[in-house]
């Protein structure tokens, strides 16, 4: 068996061989398929999320859901710096 992940597992932590991360990774494949296929029957078209898409999303959220959440400073700081983190990260 080729150890390629170590999972959590209420039992502490359990081994997962290479068979099992394919079989997730294709069951996750078939999901993603199923859910674009899903959409597409219904006229949706499928695009690139652009980084102006994110940035635009970002805009909107901040100023309409995320200012209803009641979270604590700490979670909020915690947001800022991980949308912060992925948008620096970004290859584009």
């Amino acid at each position: 068996m080729t150890v390629v992940a170590i999972k959590k597992s209420c039992n502490g932590l359990e081994e997962v061989d290479d068979r099992q991360v394919t079989r997730r990774l294709a069951k996750r494949a078939r999901r993603a398929l199923r859910l674009i296929e899903t959409f597409a029957s219904d006229g949706a078209k499928l695009r690139k999320f652009t980084k102006a898409d994110c940035l635009a999303w970002l805009n909107l959220a901040q100023e309409t859901a995320w200012a209803d959440l009641a979270i604590s400073p700490a979670a909020r700081e915690m947001l800022y710096n991980a949308i912060q983190t992925i948008l620096e990260n970004d290859p584009q």
